[in-house]
């Protein structure tokens, strides 16, 4: 199934109510991995899996990958936080269910903070690349 396939999509965490997110949030996933060392940028992961553990080795296999002379085990331990998009829409602000899969620091009922640098580890990224590529505007106003 494409991502970018359901433009109506409810999860049970969600069911009461459509969302307006033209991705399927049913198996997509957000987590933070800590700095390998303090050079590095803490990075935010978008991750399709069916479940939260699936979500941590999928992250974790892809920061082995990329970071030379990590294994997958040690980058398990520094990831975090990993919330499916359910619980993102559900706790984040504002009307627009794409934009709080984003959000990432509020003052009060407004997001304040918003993802800098995401990296999709999804099949078809085409629609969060579109959805995070609106924050920029809100960013910079």
């Amino acid at each position: 199934m494409a991502v970018t396939s359901l433009p109506r999509v409810t999860t049970r965490a969600i069911a009461s109510r459509p969302s307006n997110v033209e991705i399927d949030l049913t198996r997509l996933y957000r987590a933070f991995v800590g700095q390998e060392s303090w050079r590095d940028p803490e990075k935010t992961v978008y991750v399709e899996a069916g479940s939260r553990e699936g979500a941590v080795r999928k992250i974790a296999g892809a920061i082995a990958a990329l970071e030379f002379g990590t294994t997958a085990e040690s980058a398990a331990a520094r990831i975090y936080n990993c919330v499916s998009a359910a619980e993102l829409i559900e706790d984040g602000t504002g009307e627009d269910d794409a934009l709080k899969l984003f959000q990432v620091g509020w003052s009060g009922p407004e997001c304040i903070a918003w993802v800098e640098q995401p990296l999709f580890l999804v099949r078809e990224p085409a629609a969060l690349i579109r959805a995070w590529a609106r924050i920029a505007g809100r960013a910079q106003s």
